[in-house]
C-alpha cells in the first residue's frame, strides 16, 4: 500500500494576479469611444464578486472591487490599454452581452481563463460568446454559457459543443446529429442558411421553446416537446404527432410539417385545450403542411372552431381553415 503525507499551510496570499476557486478572468478594453460596454447577466439568485486590476466603472461605480453583484456592467474608458477583470462566481453566468447595444469590439474582450482555444469572449456582431473564426468545436469544452455560434468558419460536430443553446447563423463547416442533445434550453436554431449537414430527432429536446430550421433534416414527435411554443422549418423535416392528450404548455404557433393529416388532428385536439400566445402578431397563426398530402379529419372540426375562437389563425397546406 502506498501511504501519502497530506500538509495543510496557514496563511493568505496578497497576488491578486492568482486565479479565485470559480473566477472568470479576462481583460477589457474601449476602442469604440464614448458608451460602450460590457454586460455580464447571471442565472436569477445568483450574485458574483468583482476584482479589478485598475479603477474601472463597474455598475456606474470607478472601483477595483465590487462584492455580492446581481449583473455586472463594465464600462471601460476609451484606451487601448487593457484591465483585468475578475468575476468569481463564473458558474454564475448565463451569458454576455451589450447593454443598450453599445458593443466593443471582438478583440477588446479576451479571455485569459476558460480555454486556450477560445481567445475571444465576445463578438461584436452577434453579441454572444463566439469562437475565433477557425475554431473547431472539438476544442471547445464551455459548459455553463449560452453561446450563439456565427463565425462562418467555425467547423466540427456540434456533439462536441456541450451547449445549452443551439444558435447557429451561417456555420458552413458545422455538422451532425442533435438527437443526444438534451441540454439544450430555450432556442434551438440549426442554422437560418446553412444548416444542411445538421440532422436528428428532436424527442430529447424536451426544454426548448422555439424550433428553428432551414436545411436540417429533423424528425421527431412534437407532442414529446411541452414546453415549444413557436417553430419555424421548411419540407426537409419531418414529425408527427402521437398523441391528442400531450404537447405544448400554450397554442404552438409557427409553420411546421406533419406525416399525415391524423397528426394534424391529434396537434389541433391538443392545442384546442390550450391559450393562445398573445404577445406579437406572429404567435397567433400557424402554417401546417402534410408531407404526403392529406387533410385532416372532421375529428378536429371542433378544436379548429375553438381555436379560431381564440383568435387563432390556422392554414393547413396553403389552405386557410
Amino acid at each position: 500500500m502506498v501511504k501519502s503525507l497530506i500538509t495543510k499551510l496557514n496563511g493568505n496570499t496578497t497576488n491578486n494576479k492568482l486565479l479565485h476557486i470559480g473566477g472568470l478572468k479576462f481583460k477589457i478594453r474601449n476602442t469604440v469611444g464614448d458608451g460602450a460596454n460590457f454586460k455580464i447577466n447571471l442565472i436569477t439568485g445568483s450574485l458574483v464578486d468583482v476584482y479589478a486590476s485598475a479603477p474601472i466603472d463597474i455598475n456606474g461605480t470607478k472601483t477595483q472591487n465590487l462584492k455580492s453583484q446581481s449583473v455586472v456592467v463594465i464600462k471601460p474608458e476609451y484606451s487601448s490599454d487593457y484591465t483585468e477583470i475578475e468575476v468569481v462566481g463564473r458558474y454564475s453566468i448565463s451569458d454576455f452581452a451589450y447593454d443598450d447595444n453599445k458593443g466593443l469590439n471582438a478583440d477588446d474582450v479576451i479571455d485569459l481563463s476558460i480555454d486556450k482555444y477560445m481567445n475571444k469572449l465576445s463578438d461584436s456582431w452577434s453579441r454572444w460568446l463566439c469562437g475565433t473564426p477557425t475554431i473547431n468545436l472539438q476544442e471547445v469544452k464551455i459548459n455553463y454559457i449560452t453561446k450563439k455560434i456565427s463565425c462562418k468558419n467555425i467547423s466540427g460536430d456540434i456533439a462536441n459543443a456541450d451547449m445549452k443553446s443551439l444558435f447557429i447563423d451561417d456555420a458552413k463547416g458545422l455538422y451532425g446529429d442533435i438527437t443526444n442533445m438534451a441540454n439544450i434550453i430555450g432556442k434551438c436554431s440549426t442554422g437560418e442558411r446553412n444548416d444542411e449537414n445538421i440532422y436528428g430527432s428532436i424527442n430529447k429536446l424536451t426544454n426548448i421553446t422555439t424550433l428553428y430550421s432551414n436545411k436540417s433534416v429533423l424528425t421527431g414527435d412534437l407532442a414529446k416537446l411541452n414546453k415549444l411554443e413557436y417553430i419555424s422549418v421548411n419540407n426537409s423535416c419531418d414529425f408527427t404527432y402521437s398523441d391528442k392528450s400531450l404537447g405544448s404548455e400554450v397554442v404552438l404557433a409557427g409553420r411546421l410539417y406533419l406525416k399525415s393529416g391524423t397528426d394534424v388532428d391529434n396537434l389541433l385536439l391538443h392545442a384546442a385545450t390550450k391559450d393562445v400566445q398573445s404577445d406579437t402578431v406572429f404567435r397567433r397563426r400557424i402554417d401546417i403542411y402534410t408531407k404526403d398530402g392529406s387533410n385532416r379529419t372532421s375529428a378536429s372540426d371542433s378544436a379548429v372552431a375553438t381555436l379560431k375562437s381564440k383568435g387563432m389563425t390556422i392554414i393547413l397546406n396553403r389552405v386557410a381553415l
